[in-house]
């Protein structure tokens, strides 16, 4: 309930875009649940995977290039390329398979083997070891023992080369742990993994495979009943000793202390050594990220807000709270050679850019600002502006500008037709001074 009070807060509170803007470039629909999403080794394709099918996709506009039978699993999957990028690996329920990228045949495939203990097992997360043969999965198992569910969690460390070389990198005790969230360094020095709960994060020595610290993001008290959610886990790709981790981590029983948001934790040093992000008026909320700008920035959501985090200047540099018309949550993906971002979020894939500009304001426009919506032909947007003549766009849900043009205000509102469009979800974007209104129009037949 505290958790759902604060997202309540964060959706009454204003939002402002500061310091730059989103380049949008294509939004996309698939028809089913989208589970992964990879760029292909060349980064003109990417992989789309669902429980219907594979698609490969144009990056330079989203459309399906070529589609493969799906697995018709309707749990999760995740996707991977061997370390020399030769293969796809996709993985799901127990099933572990190797994929020629040039028609997705299968080259090769791996069953889990049975749990011991009688656990029924599915396949969370995959992570490639970028030196050695392995493959390191996360593995969720359950069972009912005396009509209650019993959920534990290990890590298997998996010989890509030789199947037959399977073994466990969890001891007992982590395994009653609901872990999440696999990261490996791109040295393949450490593999990480953090838990929901009294949560930690768990370093090993991908070497050794022995575990190098254990640290306590949320303080474990007796009789209390703490619990973190962690987000997301990266390792930072200039310096493997620093892991980024996203999340809710409670430092108390009421919850009254809540860090939550992005931290940088340090291994040689076995403690979070930059909340700037986490805490006080900057922290950001548990989110999924990815990097660009050499790890100055990072683009990061929580389903909720979009932001564009500057860790070279200490502050949040842009946000925006996210609609139909901004699919960024479920996974986000930077290309450092083209300088663009492409997300999803269930059903809807995009490709973004982000272009620093210090002068943009934007704001999201209030619903009762708009009337009628949905319509089915003219729409009054009232709006206060000490400007008399209005700047304004026109764009449907792909971010294609339909309109553009100046209007004048009149009573401090303004009319827009709508007749000609076809049924579907509109935006209109005013311009006052430099701020930027987001409207967002519902066309009814």
């Amino acid at each position: 309930m505290k958790r759902f009070l604060i997202f309540i807060a964060l959706l009454l509170a204003s939002i402002t875009l500061q310091a730059g803007e989103l380049v949008f470039h294509w939004n996309k629909m698939a028809e089913s649940k989208i589970f992964d999403l990879e760029l292909m080794p060349d980064n003109d394709y990417f992989v789309v995977v669902t429980a219907n099918d594979i698609q490969i996709r144009r990056t330079e506009d989203g459309e399906i290039f070529k589609t493969y039978p799906g697995t018709g699993a309707l749990s999760y999957h995740d996707i991977e390329f061997t370390s020399d990028s030769s293969q796809l690996i996709l993985a799901y329920l127990l099933s572990i398979e190797f994929r020629n990228l040039n028609d997705l045949s299968l080259i090769n495939k791996l069953e889990i083997p049975s749990d011991s203990e009688g656990f029924s097992q599915s396949i969370m997360e995959i992570k490639v070891d970028p030196i050695r043969n392995y493959i390191y999965a996360l593995v969720d198992k359950i069972k009912y023992i005396n009509g209650q569910e019993v959920t534990k969690r290990g890590i298997l460390i998996i010989n890509s080369k030789n199947f037959e070389d399977i073994k466990e990198l969890t001891t007992s005790e982590d395994r009653n742990l609901y872990l999440q969230n696999l990261a490996v360094s791109k040295d393949g020095k450490y593999l990480a993994v953090s838990n929901e709960g009294s949560s930690k994060l768990i370093v090993w020595s991908l070497e050794t495979q022995k575990k190098v610290n254990e640290y306590q993001i949320c303080p474990t008290i007796y009789g209390t009943d703490i619990w973190g959610i962690p987000s997301c886990i990266k390792f930072s790709e200039l310096n493997s000793d620093k892991i980024y981790i996203s999340g809710e981590f409670s430092q108390n029983n009421e919850e009254t202390d809540q860090h939550s948001g992005l931290f940088i934790y340090s291994i040689s040093e076995n403690k979070i050594i930059d909340s700037t992000f986490g805490v006080g008026s900057e922290r950001i909320y548990g989110s999924k990220f990815t990097f660009f700008e050499k790890e100055n920035k990072a683009m990061a959501t929580n389903g909720i807000y979009l932001y564009i985090i500057n860790y070279k200047d200490s502050k949040i540099e842009y946000k925006t709270m996210l609609n139909a018309n901004i699919p960024i949550y479920d996974k986000i993906i930077y290309n450092n050679t083209n300088d663009y971002f492409i997300s999803y979020c269930e059903y809807l894939i995009t490709k973004v850019g982000y272009k620093n500009n210090t002068s943009v304001v934007e704001k999201i426009g209030i619903i009762d600002s708009v009337y009628p919506n949905p319509t089915t032909n003219d729409v009054i947007v009232k709006f206060d502006c000490e400007q008399a003549q209005i700047s304004y766009k026109i764009l449907n849900i792909n971010s294609k500008i339909l309109a553009e043009n100046t209007a004048y205000l009149q009573n401090k509102s303004l009319t827009f037709d709508f007749s000609s469009y076809s049924a579907g979800v509109y935006f209109i974007q005013l311009t006052c001074e430099n701020l930027i209104f987001t409207y967002k129009i519902i066309k009814d037949n």
